[in-house]
């Protein structure tokens, strides 16, 4: 399963419609987005918890009403021929990528790691639910408290861990995923250990590797049997596999 890491946010500026349409091109299975509440309680695609990096506005997300936010340029910083692309709402988002692809929604939290803001995964959820989309979308983050209390939230929920190097160092795939009855555990290419894939297999957890870029790395992660590719470039992976004729997930 090849995914696209905010869309083809090696092309296009990260999160945006333009980084998805580009992600569709290319014929991934999956686009992974990461989501934030606005002050206003809506829920919008955007990475940082301020939005200095990728816009050409100041100040943070959640003291920023979507109508404020919707105002800001999300494209010129990357390339000034994408100047006034717009930060997507969740709904904006789907509506884009479902059906074509699959869709993994990375929930930011920017409080302490032991107190879940469930805010956000009840506003999230609550609009997967109502397009009933659940089966189409893979809920991940950072924050296990979070992603345990999505899964008590909707139990039909697909969910995913992410590997912190520093919170969860030394943890296998098995212990960090049970607290959640998690599917998937996701982590950096520098993180998969031999001793990390053998606990996912036998606990039938699959494992999803992100920073995967270049051909080099594509070909270690194939032949350490890593089936889900998380990268800024997708089309490098996707000709990759076509080069080794490995069919590439729909």
């Amino acid at each position: 399963m090849v995914v696209a890491h905010r869309g083809f946010s090696g092309k296009a500026p990260e999160n945006t419609i333009a980084a998805f349409n580009l992600a569709l091109e290319t014929g991934v299975s999956m686009i992974e987005f990461d989501v934030q509440m606005s002050k206003d309680n809506k829920v919008v695609v955007i990475h940082d918890s301020t939005v200095d990096r990728t816009t050409d506005g100041t100040g943070k997300v959640s003291d920023m009403e979507l109508h404020e936010l919707k105002m800001l340029d999300a494209g010129s910083w990357f390339d000034e021929k994408y100047r006034n692309e717009r930060i997507p709402t969740l709904e904006e988002a789907i509506e884009l990528i479902i059906p074509d692809a699959l869709v993994n929604i990375e929930l930011k939290s920017n409080r302490i790691v032991r107190k879940a803001d469930t805010r956000i995964v009840n506003a999230t959820v609550d609009i997967i639910r109502k397009k009933k989309l659940i089966d189409r979308v893979l809920f991940s983050s950072f924050n296990h408290k979070l992603i345990k209390y999505l899964k008590e939230y909707e139990h039909r929920a697909h969910t995913g861990v992410i590997f912190h190097p520093v919170m969860h160092f030394g943890r296998v795939p098995s212990a960090l995923a049970a607290p959640s009855r998690s599917e998937v555990f996701v982590c950096s290419k520098r993180e998969v250990t031999r001793r990390r894939i053998a606990d996912a297999e036998n606990h039938n957890i699959i494992i999803g590797v992100y920073g995967v870029d270049h051909p080099d790395n594509i070909k270690e992660m194939l032949s350490q049997g890593i089936h889900v590719l998380v990268s800024d470039n997708p089309d490098i992976v996707i000709e990759n596999l076509q080069q080794h004729n490995i069919q590439k997930a729909s």
